[in-house]
Order: structure tokens, then C-alpha cells, then sequence
């Protein structure tokens, strides 16, 4: 409603001109060249039933056929057909209003010019046509509705004229003609009056709608751009912090290691092994980042080969079961006896592997389990599922589990670290391998994250399904 308020208020509500002169002169050059099919189609219809009547002419008229066809052919149909050449011309935009104005006026003057030569009570019964000429143009050519009913009030007259001095009509009969044709002329502006207004809404919604468009599309260009600056920040980044990582983590790995002589005190081979890993830590949050940041443009690069399974996850888990790294948990694989090739990047789904089982490793208490299950399901595809009784997820932070460096928002998860990198970057991997990520989780019942590889990438499987625990 309010779209519409403004809407009208942009219209001058007697003439229906828009109030800013460039609005209007860019409708009228639209609706005229949107227009013209309908023109052109509305001139030769018109003109082929003013023909038409012509029957009636041989009927009515046995001694007047040749005036009537004169005035209908030699002076109505030029006009008609002048103007329906004209839509054609490229001046037919600033001269259709007054071409269209004319093929009425021509073609009600031809009417009003039958009424004058026939003969009475025939000639009569011709003003009917006067009733069709108005309502027809008025609602069928796209004449402006103040032309419309300018030529329609002038026309009125020049029948009046006809009525009265020329041909006199009785008057009882002029009586009821003037009031249909009053009749029509009211019909006539109030269909042209509304239609207009319609056609002009539309019009200024059509733009409003094309502006939001282009709106839309530059700000979506903007947000393209940022989030290609975004990438191309924490690639350029990530490449730089590496270098000198790479360099702090070697120097300080051989002086933890002593390997050029013994340090002397305990305690700087405790600040060595601390420099060590927290740089450890710190590359493979930047690898993360970047990773990140490359699958999101669609960039990130594989090696796909045949790749078993199995073992894979055998070799990704004996890294948790360091009693450093297990945290007192027991960590448990139920694999099938038989390997299980996919086509797949070796490395990325070992990245997998390794961040499902660290999530679960991370947020479940000392004294619980994590599990791994690896088998192919009834439709070929291979699912890895891991599970722990960890302390588990609400359902609204479900939904933006997989959203970078989203944390859930449980108090339990305070103190755990991580940056919400890990679940975002498997995601984008397992879906630019063709496959899905699901996750099922409750608070305090642990959760379950499952990858699904499609059917197309198992290469061999197990001849036997395997029975999940528990």
C-alpha cells in the first residue's frame, strides 16, 4: 500500500503526467515503442471492421452506396492506414498522440459524415457507429485518455451539429442517441483513465524493481570484491607467516634436540620444546586458514588417486593413541576386513580424518570414547562415521557448525581451543569431492559426524557390510 502512495504521488492525477519532466518523457518512449504491436494490430482491426459495416451500406443505402463508400474508403481508410504506416517510422514516438488522435477523429467523422448524406430513418441508425469509434479507440489504441476524451467531446458536437441543422434527426430519437453516446463517451474515459494509470504504476514499479536490481548487483559485486580481497589477504598472509614459522619451528626443534650441544639447563630445553610446538600449532592454523580461504574460491587444488581407505585411518589414528594426545580416551576403530579404495586427494582426506577424530578428541572427557566406523553402504557409497560420548551440540548450533571460526555456544566448550576452521575446511573438501557432511548431536550425548563419498568414487570395497557398535 505504501508502494502504491508513493506511487501515485509521482502522477498528476487529472492529466496522469508524471511531475518530473524527464520521467515522462521516458515513459512516453517506452510505452510508444513497447506499444506499437498492440497499435498496429488495434489500427488494421479497426480498419477492417470500419470495411466491414460497408455491407450495411449496400443494404440501408441502395442510392447513397457510392457517398458511403467514399467517405469510408476514399477519406477513413488512407487515415487509418497513414497512421498504422507511420507506427513504423522512427518519428512515431513524438507523433503518436497525435497520429492515433487523428485516425479517431477521421474515423468518427466519417461516421458523423454518413449521418449528414443518407437518407432518413436509415441514416438515423448510423450514429451506433459513433458508440464503437469512442469506446474502441479509447481502450484499444493507447491514445492518451485527456486526447481521448477531447476528441470524443468534439465529435459529440459535430453529431449534435449533424443532428440538428444538417440532417435533422427527431427528437425523441436524438434524445436517446445523445444518451448512449453520452453513455459511451463516460465508458470510454473511465477505461482509458484507469488504464493509464495502470500502465504508468507499472511503469515506475518496473524502474523501481530495474533500480533494485542494479542495486543488488553492485553491491553484490562489492561483496565479490571483498571476499576476493578476504582470499587473497590470507593467502598473501599465510605465505608470509610461514616463512618465518618454518624457520622458528626448525631452529627451535634442533635446540630442543641439542643437536649442537647440550644446552646446560633444563629449562631452556623446556622453553625450546614450548617454542616448538606452539609454532607447530600456530602453522597449522595459518595451513587452515589458507586452506580455507582457497576451497572458498573454488581454488583448492587435489591429486586424486586410488586411495585404501582403511588405511588411511589406520595411520590417522595411531597419532591420537599417544597417551599425550588421547587424553585418557579410548579411541577405537571398527574397519572391514577387507580394504576399501575410493578415488580421492590422499592428503585431504587424511585432513579429514585427522580434524573429525580431533573435534572428538577435544570435547569429550577424560574416561570417554571416540570411535571411528568405515563402510560401504547399500548404494555404493563409502561412509566414514565418528562418534564420541562428548558433550555435544545444541540444536541451534547445529545449523552453523560447519560456518568459519563459528563456536558452539556451550560453557563446557570454554578452555578447549580451536579456531572453528576444522569442520568449515572439511566440508569444503568432502563437497569438492562430490560428497556430504552430516552431523547429529545432543547436549551431554556426545555427536556424530558422518562423511558420505559418492558411489562413483568407490573403487573396491568390502564384500561385506560392517555392524556399526553400539
Amino acid at each position: 500500500m505504501s508502494i502504491w502512495k508513493t506511487n501515485l504521488s509521482e502522477l498528476n492525477m487529472f492529466s496522469l503526467r508524471f511531475r518530473n519532466r524527464m520521467a515522462e518523457r521516458r515513459f512516453l518512449r517506452t510505452h510508444m515503442l513497447d506499444s506499437r504491436p498492440v497499435i498496429r494490430l488495434g489500427l488494421l482491426a479497426g480498419a477492417v471492421l470500419y470495411g466491414l459495416f460497408g455491407v450495411l451500406d449496400v443494404l440501408l443505402m441502395h442510392e447513397a452506396v457510392e457517398k458511403f463508400w467514399i467517405v469510408r474508403f476514399g477519406f477513413v481508410f488512407p487515415v487509418v492506414f497513414g497512421v498504422l504506416i507511420l507506427t513504423y517510422h522512427r518519428s512515431f514516438v513524438r507523433c503518436a498522440q497525435a497520429g492515433l488522435s487523428l485516425a479517431m477523429f477521421a474515423s468518427g467523422m466519417g461516421i458523423i459524415a454518413m449521418t449528414v448524406v443518407g437518407t432518413p430513418p436509415a441514416s438515423h441508425w448510423y450514429y451506433a457507429g459513433l458508440i464503437m469509434v469512442v469506446i474502441y479507440c479509447a481502450s484499444v489504441l493507447r491514445i492518451h485518455h485527456v486526447y481521448s476524451l477531447i476528441v470524443s467531446l468534439i465529435l459529440f458536437g459535430f453529431y449534435q451539429l449533424s443532428a440538428f441543422f444538417l440532417n435533422p434527426v427527431p427528437y425523441e430519437v436524438l434524445l436517446s442517441n445523445n444518451f448512449f453516446l453520452a453513455m459511451a463517451i463516460a465508458v470510454g474515459a473511465t477505461v482509458n483513465y484507469v488504464q493509464e494509470i495502470y500502465l504508468r504504476l507499472n511503469h515506475l514499479q518496473t524502474r523501481l524493481l530495474m533500480y533494485e536490481k542494479a542495486a543488488s548487483e553492485r553491491l553484490r559485486r562489492k561483496a565479490d570484491a571483498a571476499n576476493n580481497a578476504k582470499t587473497e589477504f590470507l593467502a598473501s598472509m599465510s605465505h608470509e607467516l610461514r616463512t618465518p614459522l618454518n624457520a622458528i619451528i626448525g631452529f627451535s626443534e634442533i635446540v630442543k634436540e641439542e643437536i649442537l650441544g647440550p644446552l646446560g639447563t633444563r629449562r631452556y630445553k623446556n622453553y625450546a620444546e614450548d617454542i616448538y610446538s606452539s609454532g607447530t600449532h600456530l602453522l597449522n592454523i595459518i595451513g587452515d586458514m589458507l586452506d580455507l580461504a582457497t576451497a572458498e574460491a573454488g581454488k583448492l587444488s587435489f591429486v586424486e588417486c586410488e586411495v585404501d581407505v582403511c588405511k588411511v585411518v589406520d595411520e590417522c589414528l595411531r597419532m591420537f593413541r599417544v597417551p599425550d594426545i588421547s587424553h585418557g580416551l579410548r579411541i577405537s576403530a571398527s574397519l572391514p576386513p577387507d580394504s576399501i579404495v575410493v578415488l580421492a586427494d590422499p592428503g585431504r582426506l587424511r585432513q579429514v580424518i585427522i580434524n573429525l577424530v580431533s573435534n572428538g578428541v577435544k570435547f569429550t572427557e577424560r574416561g570417554g570414547d571416540v570411535s571411528v566406523a568405515l563402510w560401504i553402504d547399500e548404494t555404493g557409497s563409502c561412509v566414514l562415521n565418528v562418534c564420541d560420548s562428548g558433550i555435544g551440540m545444541a540444536p541451534e548450533d547445529l545449523g552453523n557448525a560447519t560456518q568459519p571460526f563459528y563456536r558452539a555456544g556451550n560453557p563446557y566448550t570454554s578452555g578447549r581451543g580451536g579456531t572453528g576452521l576444522g569442520l568449515p575446511l572439511v566440508q569444503k573438501i568432502i563437497q569438492q569431492h562430490g560428497g556430504q557432511l552430516t552431523i547429529d548431536s545432543k547436549p551431554g550425548q556426545g555427536t556424530v559426524v558422518t562423511m558420505r563419498l559418492p558411489p562413483e568414487r568407490t573403487v573396491v570395497n568390502a564384500p561385506r557390510p560392517l555392524k556399526l557398535p553400539g
